[in-house]
């Protein structure tokens, strides 16, 4: 049986040696599916998500989906101290921008595919514009925000947003920043995004009252309204979500998802924050005319165990403390 095997390993031997040597060859392969575009080089992202459509439109439809799934909203990579706006470079090594990184990935991406393109500072934010069918366009990944003209469909620009406009939405009353306020998001949108289970709900406000020095400006309702609003138009009124999982989403769930520990569930050894309202009266008053308003069906609120509002108005009650997250160091 030895001698068998010292045979078969001494052919085998001869075999490799005499035969010719081989060259080996390197080869770059990708895998590329259509779950996602292919983010090889420019040619081959441009081609991959833009190539099943016809217009100018809907090509650039297409880039600002695939561009908002593939970037996050946080500080960007940065190579010799400045920020990358190479879209190959960022989609592949990184993955996250700010307002003035996606928008030079966006110019970038344009422009290789031939269209004119601006970029602008606004104030703290920075924003992108494409030219196509004789007018400018305004994409907004970092906000994810994509305004219409008055038509509903044309993306408007960033000199249209600004615009003193009027229509049917408002009325037939024209004021300063028309589009902004009415053509962004549609209710459908709204009703679309609290479905999604893992969504959470908050004002995105700072403090406020409707008189004395924090009722100066005319802030979104949204800073008065946020919360009676979801409660009763979209959980009451029209069966969006249930009442408790709208109040889940409000509380429990948000407080998780910002690593706040001791708070958002009645539970032993977590802070006292309650609310008491009546569910059959909640509603938010605050309009973009009169944003200064509180809701009406909030009876009760309770702050760390110590009641600062009840049905008679405010108890003069300040036990409010800093609330802070898990990157907090002592």
């Amino acid at each position: 049986m030895s001698t068998r095997r010292t045979l078969a390993a001494f052919f085998v031997a001869l075999f490799f040696a005499a035969a010719p040597s081989a060259r080996g060859d390197v080869y770059n392969l990708k895998v590329v599916t259509d779950a996602n575009p292919d983010y090889s080089d420019l040619d081959s992202l441009v081609h991959s998500a833009t190539s099943n459509w016809e217009t100018d439109k809907d090509k650039m439809w297409a880039m600002f989906y695939w561009n908002h799934i593939a970037r996050r909203q946080t500080n960007p990579m940065e190579l010799h101290g400045k920020a990358e706006t190479d879209p190959i470079r960022q989609f592949n090594d990184y993955g996250y921008t700010m307002c003035s990184t996606i928008s030079g990935i966006n110019c970038m991406i344009w422009q290789h595919m031939g269209y004119k393109v601006k970029y602008y500072d606004i104030a703290v934010h920075t924003v992108p514009e494409v030219f196509y069918d004789n007018g400018w366009h305004h994409y907004d990944n970092s906000l994810s925000n994509i305004y219409t003209l008055c038509d509903g469909k044309t993306i408007a620009g960033v000199e249209d947003v600004g615009k003193t406009l009027g229509c049917a939405l408002s009325g037939g009353k024209e004021e300063p920043g028309h589009i902004a306020l009415y053509h962004m998001m549609s209710e459908e949108d709204v009703a679309t995004g609290l479905r999604a289970k893992f969504v959470t709900i908050g004002t995105d406000s700072s403090a406020l009252r409707s008189e004395g020095v924090l009722a100066q400006g005319s802030p979104h309702p949204r800073s008065y309204g946020t919360f009676p609003r979801v409660l009763g138009k979209y959980a009451r009124d029209e069966k969006v979500l249930s009442l408790p999982e709208a109040i889940h989403r409000m509380t429990g769930l948000a407080a998780s998802q910002i690593g706040v520990r001791d708070r958002g569930l009645i539970r032993d050894r977590h802070i006292a924050d309650l609310v008491v309202f009546n569910a059959a009266t909640i509603k938010d008053t605050a309009t973009y005319e009169r944003p200064h308003q509180y809701p009406t069906g909030i009876e009760y609120v309770v702050v760390n165990g110590v009641t600062v509002l009840n049905p008679k108005g405010l108890t003069g009650a300040r036990p409010g403390r800093p609330v802070y997250g898990p990157a907090r160091q002592p």
